[in-house]
């Protein structure tokens, strides 16, 4: 019985070696199972993720691949990217300017403070804005009329804002009292009527038959009541022939210092009408869009690479000579110093877009002017050379297209203005 039972027992402990290395085996097995799978798994997850990050960049690769190239699409905007310098050969040239008329004033009828909105009428006879004040010249520089009159009663105005020419009609806007005063082109006031109140246009004209204008909506929001630096709209507005009604078209973001209820643009606005169109800046950077009046939105947006050069002599007589932007403003309205404007006017001339930029050589006698296609294309650009006769120029100037120049001049010495018409020599 005890022998039967030992060789059970030895019997019994064979099998259990037996089945520990088959367990031992089998988890051997199953280990280098459970690593190779971990193997695949993971490979098969690396190609997952690949892919998956393939996917993600993607999009952005597009991007970026958009933005470096000349010209895409985005959002059924063209934007194009132009190089810091033009394929023409001849760009970077510098232009002679002739002086061939100056207009100065008189100290009485014709006084120049700053000289706006100017305009050549087909006589060849000039009419530009001089707050508060619309002057007229004849041909020969000679003085015609001045308007309006200056108060609240019939036929005057305090705050006149800005001037249409309509055919033989000139219609002058004034935003206190609000009303708009009709005249012919001798000056002669032929009627005038009430409108509600809109406040001033920062650009009003008669474009493609119909009157548009763009106002800065600041004073007619709440944002009046924030401080700080503040992203508002110029809003583009059609306006009825009686100035009653406005009917909303397009938002432009500025950029504005705000505080208590006084404000500062951070961001250069100006714009010029060529057709159905309206090109305008709205940015201190170098960037211009072109806007389609008939459907309502955006057509392209443009610029080019710039970086305004400057030696260390420059920048350091720039240091000196600084003046706080803000100054006339009380110390605590002053907001942190802006920077340049890169863009600072923009002109049509023929079908070419001119840009005036912030580049300026031989203290301000010379100008570097940008040339795009109405296409945004960038094909040219020069200098205008101004001779050299001590005046300060100021940023609003008016090229016409027989190819003459008219800009307003400060005179170094005794700080009179007046305005100068030049002659192109050679584009």
């Amino acid at each position: 019985m005890y022998k039967m039972k030992a060789e059970e027992i030895r019997i019994w402990i064979q099998k259990e070696r037996i089945q520990k290395k088959l367990i031992k085996r089998k988890i051997i097995f199953l280990f280098h199972l459970e690593r190779l799978n971990m193997k695949i798994g993971k490979m098969e997850l690396i190609k997952r993720g690949q892919l998956f990050c393939r996917l993600r960049i993607l999009p952005s690769l597009i991007f970026i691949i958009m933005m470096v190239s000349a010209n895409f699409i985005l959002w059924g905007q063209v934007i194009i990217n132009n190089p810091e310098k033009p394929k023409n050969r001849r760009a970077g040239r510098v232009i002679q300017l002739e002086e061939v008329q100056r207009i100065e004033g008189d100290g009485e009828n014709l006084i120049l403070r700053n000289p706006q909105q100017l305009r050549q009428l087909e006589d060849g006879s000039l009419i530009f804005f001089d707050y508060p004040y619309v002057y007229k010249v004849d041909k020969q520089g000679k003085f015609v009329f001045k308007i309006p009159k200056q108060g609240q009663g019939p036929g005057e105005a305090q705050y006149p804002d800005a001037y249409l020419i309509e055919s033989n009609r000139l219609r002058l806007y004034s935003w206190v009292p609000p009303k708009v005063l009709e005249y012919d082109l001798s000056g002669k006031l032929l009627k005038e009527f009430k409108t509600p109140y809109h406040g001033p246009f920062d650009f009003l004209d008669i474009v493609d038959g119909k009157l548009y204008g763009v106002r800065d909506e600041i004073r007619f929001s709440d944002a009046i009541r924030q401080e700080g630096i503040i992203r508002t709209p110029y809003r583009l507005y059609e306006i009825s022939s009686d100035f009653k009604k406005l009917r909303k078209i397009y938002d432009i973001m500025m950029e504005h210092y705000i505080k208590n209820a006084h404000w500062v643009k951070r961001a250069m606005f100006t714009m010029v009408p060529y057709g159905h169109y309206l090109f305008y800046v709205h940015s201190a950077e170098y960037q211009i869009e072109k806007f389609d009046l008939k459907e309502e939105r955006v057509e392209r947006i443009f610029g080019r690479r710039y970086s305004p050069a400057r030696t260390k002599e420059e920048e350091k007589e720039e240091e000196e000579d600084f003046k706080d932007p803000y100054e006339q403003f009380p110390r605590g309205f002053r907001p942190p110093p802006q920077h340049e404007f890169y863009v600072q006017r923009i002109q049509i001339f023929g079908d070419t877009l001119w840009v005036k930029t912030s580049t300026e050589k031989d203290e301000g006698s010379k100008w570097l002017i940008d040339v795009f296609d109405l296409n945004g294309n960038y094909i040219d650009c020069f200098y205008l050379n101004f001779p050299a006769n001590k005046q300060s120029r100021l940023y609003g100037f008016l090229i016409t297209n027989d190819g003459f120049i008219f800009v307003g001049e400060e005179e170094a010495e005794t700080g009179l203005l007046s305005l100068a018409k030049y002659k192109l020599k050679s584009y």
